[in-house]
């Protein structure tokens, strides 16, 4: 196996997964993702499409319209063949174990690559942010809190390389938990893979748009959850590993978790689940 092969089955999560061959499990992923948030629109009082910005997919869903104004709030931004696939309208299978337990969630939208650059996508989820942060003290929410998968996990950590320190502390202080499942934050090795024919990254691109070395600037009272499978694929689990280290190293409370007997998909869909790790995680900031 020649250098680009590798570097292409290292980022290539779907043949490193021990439950289906490499061609049936994103099938099955969508499968289940698209079922579940199916139900969780028909079963938990919401509102759908709510604009943060002039483009088409500039929206998010809100979950738990009905819960109390102090309830707390998790924010989920989704992941999808490197900023490439799937939407919100998908992205909502987190919702019922959370709903169940008080939280509202809050799934966002963005317009995909390569209709627009990755640095673009992240100024869409910084208006979205933004616009969240507001909604949660004009609301008197107790807290808000941030989950990413794959790339999605990679746009929750840009949101501290310069929005989050953009926001008024009396506004931002509400904050208090980051959950960042099977991330990507280096993607410089990305400018050798397939996804890179729509990403169009040269390598200056890539480590300015990778949080492992740009700035990370958030409060000290934040707790950082870095999470990842076991059956993940070795990159995923390095980046994983240097990242809490980064945020370990800057003085940040920050937790490295490895959950066994998963891969980069289940990692995702056990958020369904009601007694999963990482759900008892978000409980347990509250207070």
């Amino acid at each position: 196996m020649n250098r680009t092969d590798e570097v292409e089955l290292l980022f290539s999560p779907s043949r490193w997964s021990r439950r289906y061959r490499a061609e049936d499990i994103v099938q099955k992923h969508i499968e289940f993702i698209t079922r579940a948030s199916y139900l969780a629109r028909k079963r938990v009082p919401c509102q759908l499409n709510i604009p943060y910005g002039p483009a088409e997919r500039e929206q998010l869903d809100m979950f738990g319209t009905n819960l109390p104004p102090e309830s707390p709030i998790l924010i989920y931004i989704h992941g999808g063949d490197y900023w490439q696939e799937l939407g919100k309208e998908v992205s909502s299978y987190i919702v019922e174990p959370l709903y169940k337990n008080d939280f509202k969630v809050i799934i966002f939208g963005y317009t995909l690559c390569p209709q627009i650059t990755l640095a673009q996508v992240q100024d869409q989820i910084n208006r979205a942010f933004v616009k969240c942060v507001e909604y949660a003290k004009n609301t008197g929410s107790k807290s808000l809190y941030l989950c990413g998968h794959s790339g999605g996990a990679q746009l929750v950590a840009s949101l501290f390389q310069t929005c989050f320190n953009s926001i008024p502390e009396e506004l931002s202080d509400i904050l208090k938990g980051v959950f960042l499942l099977s991330g990507i934050y280096d993607l410089i090795p990305l400018t050798k893979t397939r996804a890179n024919d729509a990403l169009q990254l040269d390598s200056s691109t890539a480590r300015k748009l990778s949080p492992l070395y740009q700035p990370f600037v958030a409060s000290q009272d934040i707790l950082f959850f870095i999470i990842v499978g076991e059956n993940e694929s070795p990159a995923f689990v390095e980046q994983s590993e240097s990242f809490y280290r980064k945020l370990k190293g800057l003085g940040y409370k920050s937790e490295l978790i490895v959950v066994k007997e998963v891969d980069h998909f289940d990692i995702a869909e056990q958020l369904n689940e009601e007694n999963y790790e990482i759900i008892n995680c978000a409980y347990l900031t509250i207070n």
